[in-house]
């Protein structure tokens, strides 16, 4: 999973991650630039004002926010079920860009008024993933490509982004003022351990033959 506030290289990463992993297996990209990152197995309705904007419009009234919460979270299981896990199964790669956690950490993107419990309670539902890559660059840099956000709220995501998560959960964070190349060696190199860590595991749980055994 690739998240961190607007303008900080998350597509770039993504892109670049895609094209270095699809060397060796099969990648499913989950990324959606308006809404919350999910499958898209049930119908959305499109939302309205550009693109370029998702701040503009203000949030959706309080019961209906929880309604398209649970919504997005009932889609993103279904999709798990039906796309992402099979999908894994067979050796492949599933990326995703923003993810669920982006919802409590920018809410106005989302136009999502929810209660903060409530949305920590979704987020421990959903399927958690393997490595988050938070990408968090000095904000003069940040503002410097993309002035969508003011540098307070820059200040505030970033923030969030480093408290938000489970303690639990393993990630990385990147610098991406740096070239993308470094970027994309130090994800790749953290990608590259968590296949020989997978592999260590399934070795060691894997049944000894009982003639072995006795060897």
């Amino acid at each position: 999973m690739i998240v961190g506030p607007d303008g900080t290289g998350k597509t770039t990463l993504c892109n670049a991650l895609v094209e270095q992993i699809s060397l060796c297996s099969n990648v499913l990209v989950l990324a959606n630039r308006t809404g919350a990152t999910r499958p898209g197995l049930l119908p959305r309705r499109k939302l309205r004002g550009s693109k370029l904007e998702p701040h503009r419009h203000p949030a959706y009234p309080r019961l209906l926010s929880i309604a398209k919460s649970i919504l997005y979270v009932v889609d993103f299981h279904l999709g798990w079920l039906v796309r992402a896990r099979p999908f894994v199964r067979s050796g492949g790669w599933v990326l995703v860009e923003r993810g669920w956690w982006d919802v409590l950490v920018d809410p106005r993107r989302y136009r999502l008024d929810l209660p903060q419990w409530l949305g920590r309670f979704l987020a421990h539902l959903m399927p958690r993933p393997s490595l988050v890559f938070i990408l968090d660059p000095p904000v003069e840099v940040v503002t410097a490509r993309k002035a969508q956000l003011p540098a307070a709220e820059l200040v505030r995501q970033m923030t969030a982004w480093q408290q938000i998560l489970p303690r639990t959960q393993p990630r990385l964070h990147l610098d991406t003022s740096r070239p993308i190349e470094d970027s994309l060696r130090a994800a790749t190199r953290a990608i590259d351990d968590l296949v020989r860590a997978a592999g260590r595991r399934e070795a060691a749980n894997r049944p000894v033959p009982s003639g072995a055994a006795n060897e």
